[in-house]
């Protein structure tokens, strides 16, 4: 499997993955660390909790949860 922005540094480690495209009749898995861990920290978020974020890029608006 290649997954985009994993190193040799996580062989042997557990990683959190999303399944991004199941398609069994091409032997294929599309998955995204970076979307797990995204939706991980915004199903921990409550409405009035304050947040640190960076602001990636204006166009389109794009940030990362600290």
């Amino acid at each position: 499997m290649v997954c985009a922005g994993l190193t040799e540094d996580n062989v042997g480690k557990v990683v959190a993955l999303k399944f991004l495209e199941v398609d069994q009749a091409k032997n294929r898995l599309v998955v995204s660390n970076r979307r797990a861990m995204v939706e991980t920290k915004l199903t921990n978020l409550e409405p009035g909790q304050l947040v640190q974020v960076t602001t990636l890029s204006n166009n389109p608006p794009t940030t990362r949860l600290h």
